[in-house]
Formats: structure tokens, sequence, C-alpha cells
């Protein structure tokens, strides 16, 4: 798998969260991390504090929305366009 990335943003306030996963190498998180909103003046900032997640590199782009929704309790009953499927 390449990069991935997921993007979550709320109307009227922006970015709230992003999961990269064997994109970039950003800082001292490695090339799979997420970014979250610690402080009111993210969103401005484009989410500049990001944590390493390690265990989700070699996932498939499914497996990592799987994890993503797990962790913040989303229920997911929408179709998932996998981009794997797509791109092959």
């Amino acid at each position: 798998m390449g990069g991935i990335s997921y993007n979550f943003s709320i109307r009227g306030v922006g970015p709230i969260c992003r999961v990269d996963v064997n994109g970039s190498i950003h800082k001292n998180c490695g090339r799979t991390h997420k970014h979250s909103l610690q402080r009111e003046i993210d969103p401005r900032r484009n989410l500049p504090d990001a944590i390493a997640r390690p265990e989700l590199s070699g996932l498939t782009a499914r497996q990592v929305w799987q994890v993503i929704c797990e962790e913040a309790g989303i229920k997911h009953l929408g179709e998932f366009m996998d981009p794997e499927g797509v791109l092959s």
C-alpha cells in the first residue's frame, strides 16, 4: 500500500483530525502518525501536533478505516470506497 490520509473536519471549525499512513516523514513521528485537535487555534494551524501510530503501518486502507472508526466510536453505515480496488 502507498501512503494514505484520512482527514476529518467540521464545517465552520476546520480540521479536527488527520491520520497519515506511510506518508512523508513527519518530524519525530515517522511516516505513520495522527494529528488531532489539541488547542482551539489548531484548525487554523493545520493540526500541528502529531503522535506516532506505527501499528497502522502495513494495514490496508480498509483496515485503517476500521481502526479509526472503532477508536472514535464511529458506526460507519455507508459504503467504504476502497482506494486500493480503484487503483488496481
